[in-house]
């Protein structure tokens, strides 16, 4: 199932769709931006489980996807992404849960 990152609870970034190539109608853009790498800190119902690398794509239309294994509890999970630096996250399109 993909969830998009416009319908999420959003905090410290913005919904935009300025630039082509995003699914859906839009993506969150963090509120810093930079070429250098932006981890993200991913929690699963208030536990932190891993951090992500998304290095910079050179282009605002370039677009990359990382892949990871959570385990999850039948039923609802909150899912959280959170910027570990002070440059923020990477912008983000969607979450594909399969």
């Amino acid at each position: 199932m993909r969830y998009e990152a416009e319908n999420a609870t959003i905090s410290n970034g913005v919904v935009e769709s300025s630039h082509a190539g995003f699914s859906g109608t839009g993506f969150v853009n963090y509120t810093n931006g930079t070429a250098e790498n932006r981890p993200v800190s991913l929690s699963v119902n208030g536990f932190s489980v891993e951090e992500l690398n998304f290095p910079g794509t050179g282009a605002w239309t370039s677009y990359s996807s990382a892949t990871t294994t959570l385990n999850l509890n039948a039923g609802n999970n909150i899912i959280r992404a959170t910027a570990t630096t002070a440059s923020g996250g990477t912008n983000a399109d969607y979450l594909d849960v399969l």
